[in-house]
C-alpha cells in the first residue's frame, strides 16, 4: 500500500505506523488553474512510479484529479470515495453556482470513466450525481462511511446519562466538529444565547478547531470572542474523542450537509442522544424520534427546543441513544464497511481478468 497526501500534522503519525507515504503537493483551497494542473501532472508522475493495481481516492478534489492522473497512465482501475460533495454543492452564492455550472461537465467526464467505481456515503449524493448525469447508475455504489469500532466506542464508555442529572444540574452539550459555518456553528451559538435567556443550566463544549484550508472557517478572533463566554469551553482538536463523548450528555451537530458523519456514528455507538440536521449524511444516521432528533437546517430556535426537550425527558433521550447504538452495530460497524470496500476491489480486478480472458 502506498499513501499519497499533502504533508500535514498527521504525516509523522502515519509514517510511524509503517505506511509508505508519498507527499502530493496539493493546495486544498486553491483555484489557480496553473497550480491545479501542476498537481494533476505531479500525481500522474507519482502513479507511473508506483504502478499500483488500484487507485483509491478520498474527497471530491482528489477523486477528480486522481482519476484524471490515473487515466494518463493508460492502465488503471479507480475507486472514488466521494465523502461529501463539499462547498461547491452546499453553497448557493452566485460565484459558487457559476463555478458549479462550469465544473459539472468535468465531473461528468471524469466520474463516468470506464474503469471507475464511485462510492457514495449517502443515498442523496448518489441520486443527485446519477440524476445530473455525472456518473452512471452501475458505477455508483453506496457504502456507509469508513465504519467505526463498536468495541472501542462502546456503550460502557459513554458514562454520562441525561436521566441521571438532578433537576437544575448542568447539562453538557458537545459540538464535535471543525469550527466552520457549514457545520452550523453560528446557529449553535445563537441557540446557546436563547438557552441562557431561558436560564437553562448548560455547558457547551466545542471539540474542534478552525480550518484554515476552508473558506467558511471562523476566524481566530471569533473563536477568542466565544472563549469569553463562561458557558462555552473551547477544546480545540481532540485526539481522544471517546473520552470527549463520554463526558457529554447530548451530542449536537446541525451541519448543512455531510457525506456521512463519522462523528454522529461514533457518538451513536456510545449511546449518546443526538441532535442533528435533517440533511443528507445526517439523516442517514439518525431517524427522527427513533434514535435521535432531526431539526431544520439553519434554525437556531429548533436547536434550543430540541435540547430542552431532551433535557426535560432524560430517560426517553437515553433510550434514543440505546437505539442509536443498535443501528450502528447493524449498519456502520467497521468490519462490515471494510468488507464492502474490499468486495469492490475484487470486483474491479475480476472484471479485468474476465475481459483479458475474453
Amino acid at each position: 500500500m502506498v499513501v499519497m497526501a499533502p504533508r500535514d500534522k498527521f504525516t509523522e503519525r502515519l509514517e510511524s505506523l509503517g505506511f509508505n507515504l508519498v507527499e502530493w503537493k496539493l493546495i486544498r483551497k486553491s483555484i489557480n488553474p496553473f497550480a491545479e494542473i501542476s498537481a494533476i501532472i505531479e500525481l500522474a508522475r507519482l502513479y507511473r512510479s508506483c504502478n499500483c493495481d488500484i487507485y483509491h481516492h478520498f474527497t471530491i478534489k482528489a477523486c477528480i484529479y486522481g482519476t484524471i492522473a490515473a487515466k494518463l497512465t493508460k492502465r488503471y482501475r479507480v475507486v472514488n470515495s466521494i465523502t461529501g460533495l463539499g462547498h461547491l454543492f452546499v453553497s448557493n452564492k452566485k460565484r459558487t453556482r457559476a463555478l458549479r455550472g462550469a465544473i459539472s461537465p468535468l465531473y461528468k467526464k471524469v466520474l463516468s470513466a470506464k474503469r471507475a467505481v464511485n462510492i457514495f456515503q449517502n443515498k442523496d449524493d448518489a441520486d443527485l450525481m446519477i440524476r445530473d448525469g455525472m456518473t452512471r447508475g452501475e458505477q455508483a455504489k453506496l457504502i456507509y462511511g469508513s465504519g467505526v469500532d463498536v468495541n472501542y466506542f462502546s456503550a460502557a464508555a459513554g458514562r454520562e446519562k441525561l436521566s441521571e442529572i438532578k433537576e437544575g444540574g448542568e447539562i453538557v452539550i458537545l459540538f464535535p466538529s471543525r469550527v466552520i459555518k457549514e457545520k452550523g456553528i453560528q446557529e449553535v451559538v445563537e441557540a446557546m444565547h436563547m438557552l441562557e435567556e431561558a436560564e437553562f443550566c448548560f455547558k457547551l463544549r466545542i471539540a474542534g478547531d478552525i480550518d484554515s484550508g476552508n473558506r467558511s472557517s471562523l476566524s481566530r478572533d471569533c473563536l477568542e470572542l466565544l472563549a469569553k463566554n463562561d458557558r462555552i469551553e473551547l477544546m480545540g482538536h481532540c485526539d481522544n474523542m471517546r473520552e470527549v463523548y463520554a463526558d457529554a450528555h447530548i451530542v449536537l451537530l446541525p451541519s448543512w450537509r455531510e457525506g456521512l458523519s463519522r462523528t454522529l456514528i461514533e457518538a451513536a455507538a456510545m449511546e449518546k442522544p443526538i441532535i442533528t440536521s435533517d440533511v443528507p449524511g445526517c439523516r442517514d444516521v439518525v431517524e427522527h424520534g427513533k434514535n435521535g432528533l432531526l431539526i431544520k437546517m439553519g434554525c437556531s430556535h429548533s436547536i434550543s427546543m430540541a435540547i430542552l426537550l431532551m433535557a426535560r425527558n432524560g430517560a426517553w433521550a437515553d433510550g434514543l441513544g440505546r437505539n442509536a447504538r443498535t443501528r450502528v452495530i447493524s449498519e456502520f460497524e467497521v468490519s462490515l464497511v471494510n468488507k464492502r470496500t474490499i468486495d469492490e476491489y475484487n470486483e474491479l480486478l475480476d472484471h479485468d481478468r474476465f475481459r483479458s480472458k475474453g
